[in-house]
């Protein structure tokens, strides 16, 4: 079974609503994922660009997100975090 980040990577269309989570992956040796809490969205139906509040920095901003971001709910976000931790 493919986990919840691998098959949202393969959707290529982006929807969000406030409240969702934008992850960055980084594809380098020490780059690291960035978190954002989305809190606007401003496209149409979901559609990027999005408002968003970076963890790592909190920073603030409107961004049409790349090809290494994806969006997960608050549920998701939880469910694929217990998965890394594990039991």
């Amino acid at each position: 079974m493919k986990s919840i980040v691998e098959q949202y990577r393969k959707v290529r269309i982006m929807y969000a609503k406030p409240g969702d989570w934008l992850i960055a992956e980084h594809h380098t040796i020490s780059g690291t994922a960035r978190r954002g809490l989305i809190e606007e969205v401003h496209g149409e139906a979901g559609e990027p660009p999005y408002l968003v509040h970076w963890t790592d920095t909190g920073h603030r901003v409107l961004i049409y997100p790349g090809p290494d971001a994806y969006v997960l709910s608050s549920e998701d976000l939880s469910h694929t975090a217990q998965q890394t931790e594990g039991p």
